[in-house]
């Protein structure tokens, strides 16, 4: 088989990924009751991850039992201390829980199984640089980077319906709540990932995102974040904001509410500085850090590049089935250039697995499988 003996794959295509172990939980939970999910194992975990008060303890045990009639996979100790650390408290933690719960049993989309049956277009995959990483912040949380400046939000808007739009952005909600890397981490720290950072980077920033329908599209993911996903990002983190920012500011500070403004941070002309406070800045990539070696987390898109979409682009040009947590294959490398080999002791099938050619990221060394002159065969010895 002729393959690159130097290039780790990083992610691989659905139906070659087994499921996160969060999702083989999730499926099964479907199928479990109130009380299997409420268990007193599983409630002692959920103060162990969380680290959680007396008050709180107490808290979620009240709210066991207010949420006895609630017969969803989401419905679990875990998930509901998201709820009552949210921004606007235990008080309103059971309405708030109960809504997102309303909205994913009666939304047209199938949520629940969003991850098993979406098919992302290939523009808002490769251009919506929006990915969790695969490092941690100093108290071992998820970080999540959004290079918002360096995203053609224009060009995604009138190349797609707001459905359309909509639908990206749950997705990619649903990859950090449910995706495969859910396994890498819990092997690596013990338990299920609580908040995360986030990273805003709006270097690039112009007036081509205040142009019709970018802040309407904006303003709804947003909401669908802050209402769908509560609770879920303990901090916002804005890095690289040019001087237009103070502009778009006083428009788009309303789409959040005042308890989520203030988990912001806004970092000064030494972003790095600011960052450094927060997590380790070699899991970054080099678009943020020069020095850094940051990836995209399992499953999620892999480029961080973003720019305007081209005039030619092909959305049609699929290149495999997307069932499952990841669509596209990439590839990254210590190396700056592609070597190939043959395995000696190799046969190759006839039935080709992926077709595609590889293209270099400037942003993390990352090669992208595209549709054209590559192909990987499955191959045994």
């Amino acid at each position: 088989m002729t393959m690159m003996p130097s290039i780790q794959e990083n992610t691989i295509a659905t139906d070659m990924l087994p499921p996160s172990k969060l999702a083989q939980h999730a499926h099964a939970e479907q199928r479990s009751s109130h009380q299997e999910r409420w268990s007193e194992a599983n409630m002692q975990q959920a103060i162990k991850t969380w680290k959680l008060t007396d008050v709180e303890i107490e808290q979620l045990r009240t709210l066991k039992g207010a949420l006895s009639d609630v017969d969803h996979f989401k419905c679990t100790p875990h998930e509901v201390v998201r709820y009552i650390r949210g921004p606007k408290g235990y008080d309103q933690a059971e309405p708030i829980f109960r809504g997102m719960i309303d909205w994913r049993q009666n939304c047209d989309e199938d949520i629940d199984n969003m991850l098993d049956h979406y098919k992302p277009p290939r523009a808002l995959y490769e251009y919506a640089a929006s990915s969790l990483l695969a490092g941690v912040d100093h108290d071992n949380d998820p970080v999540y980077l959004e290079r918002a400046g360096e995203m053609d939000g224009y060009g995604f808007v009138t190349r797609y319906e707001s459905s359309t739009m909509r639908n990206d952005v749950i997705w990619r909600r649903e990859l950090t709540a449910s995706g495969a890397w859910i396994n890498d981490y819990e092997k690596k720290h013990g338990h299920l990932p609580r908040q995360i950072t986030v990273v805003y980077d709006l270097k690039g920033l112009s007036s081509r995102h205040m142009k019709k329908g970018v802040g309407a599209f904006f303003k709804e993911a947003v909401g669908y974040t802050a209402d769908k996903y509560y609770g879920v990002a303990k901090r916002m983190i804005i890095i690289r904001a040019p001087s237009i920012f103070r502009m778009v500011w006083r428009i788009v500070q309303t789409f959040f509410a005042p308890e989520v403004r203030a988990k912001m941070v806004f970092a000064g002309k030494d972003h790095l500085a600011t960052l450094r406070e927060y997590m380790d800045i070699d899991i970054l990539p080099p678009c943020i850090n020069p020095d850094g070696h940051g990836q995209a987390a399992r499953g999620f898109p892999p480029s961080f590049e973003a720019g305007l979409i081209p005039d030619d682009f092909d959305d049609s040009d699929e290149l495999c089935s997307y069932s499952g947590n990841t669509a596209y294959s990439s590839f990254s490398s210590a190396d700056s250039e592609l070597t190939s080999s043959t395995t000696s002791n190799s046969s190759v099938s006839g039935k080709p697995l992926l077709k595609g050619s590889l293209k270099m990221s400037k942003c993390g060394k990352l090669f992208h499988l595209d549709l054209s002159s590559l192909t990987v065969f499955h191959h045994h010895k």
